[in-house]
């Protein structure tokens, strides 16, 4: 089924999902269509840039979204990717092989949405070596991707890959569905030595009809960033 979600300047990208029949990777979950709502509000895209000025290492050219790099990790249906492409940001769509397929059947019929942009999809697998072709990165994205035990140790891992051995620093935009909060104290417990967080307060940017009640938002930067 397609979804048509709404994007920058009333327009809208056309998203095919193929449902779970594919993966959890088919579908436009709630917390990656609440990522796409808030990058359509100013005042919370301000604060994004603002962040990344502040806490991500090397910084990028300016305060622009042009100048800036995101990486998104389990990039599922591409939305929010594609939605911080429409933004201005190099855009970097990332999943399992067998989710790639469908990255580019919705970047194929986006793409004269996309014409004047630049985003690519291309395969990551956490615990694997990150794909430092795409580095330097200011923002890395992720939506959904905390929902069981399991992949709790293969992201942190990633994580810690990308801040300690590697030494990047982007700022995390972090999205997730508090259903077990024993999973995300225990991603906490797992990264809490290297990254510091802080809630977004959803109710600032939308309205309250348009929440899920279990979504949270978080932005996570390294410790060593803060002043």
């Amino acid at each position: 089924m397609d979804l048509l979600i709404e994007t920058v300047d009333g327009y809208s990208l056309t998203l095919s999902q193929t449902g779970l029949s594919s993966g959890i990777g088919g579908v436009a979950w709630d917390c990656g269509l609440v990522l796409s709502r808030l990058l359509l509000v100013p005042e919370f895209t301000d604060r994004i840039r603002a962040a990344v000025m502040a806490r991500a290492v090397p910084q990028p050219g300016s305060e622009s979204f042009s100048s800036m790099t995101a990486l998104e990790l389990g990039s599922g249906t591409g939305l929010v990717g594609m939605q911080l492409a429409m933004l201005g940001c190099k855009s970097i769509l990332t999943d399992l092989p067998g989710v790639i397929p469908q990255l580019a059947v919705n970047l194929a019929q986006n793409a004269h949405m996309l014409d004047n942009c630049s985003v690519v999809a291309d395969v990551y697998v956490w615990g694997q070596p990150p794909p430092l072709h795409h580095f330097p990165v200011h923002l890395l994205v992720m939506s959904d991707c905390l929902y069981q035990f399991e992949y709790v140790e293969l992201l942190s891992g990633s994580l810690r890959d990308i801040f300690c051995k590697e030494g990047q620093s982007p700022l995390i935009l972090h999205a997730y569905e508090d259903r077990n909060p024993d999973v995300w104290s225990e991603f906490l417990d797992r990264v809490g030595d290297f990254l510091a967080w802080e809630k977004v307060k959803l109710s600032d940017y939308l309205d309250e009809g348009e929440l899920p009640p279990d979504v949270c938002v978080v932005l996570m930067y390294r410790k060593d960033s803060i002043a």
